[in-house]
């Protein structure tokens, strides 16, 4: 089995909701978006997927989405919308303002399990059939240490469906 690994970084905001310590609040990160892809074959440039086409198709569009964006967990979007204060805030801080309301709590773990499902959606709408997602890691602290989450398929073939 061939396997390529290509990543990006964002700066993302966020928060852990009902967290018992200081993450409960709004704080940032720069994060670390890794993508290992794997092929039984190779294609006929003798690789699993060009790297350019890896991040035309899977990292571009995650950097466009989220890069500099305050990521808004399912939590906090359904407290903002019952009370409003999505609208207040918009008011507050201008509508330039970059968020990513998602269906998720944003931990790295929860990120790591959105972007697999995410980049596995976009390999089957390109019709890229034998590419398969093998992990994809969340790495939100990379110094002093190096602290990352992963998920992958339990399935021993890593395919996506």
């Amino acid at each position: 089995m061939y396997r390529v690994v290509r990543s990006v970084y964002l700066d993302m905001a966020h928060r852990i909701r009902g967290h018992a310590g200081k993450c409960v609040n709004v704080h940032g990160h720069t994060w670390k978006v890794e993508v290992c892809l794997s092929s039984n074959e190779l294609d006929e440039q003798n690789m699993v997927m060009d790297f350019g086409e890896v991040d035309e198709l899977l990292l571009r569009p995650l950097e466009e989405e989220f890069d500099h964006c305050w990521l808004i967990g399912k939590g906090d979007v359904t407290d903002m919308q019952n009370g409003n204060l999505f609208k207040e805030l918009c008011l507050v801080l201008g509508s330039s303002l970059k968020i990513a309301r998602l269906p998720i709590e944003a931990t790295a773990e929860t990120l790591s399990k959105y972007f697999y499902d995410r980049f596995c959606n976009a390999l089957d709408s390109e019709g890229k059939r034998g590419v398969d997602v093998v992990y994809v890691r969340v790495y939100e602290k990379l110094h002093p240490k190096e602290s990352y989450a992963e998920y992958s398929s339990n399935r021993p073939e890593h395919t996506c469906v």
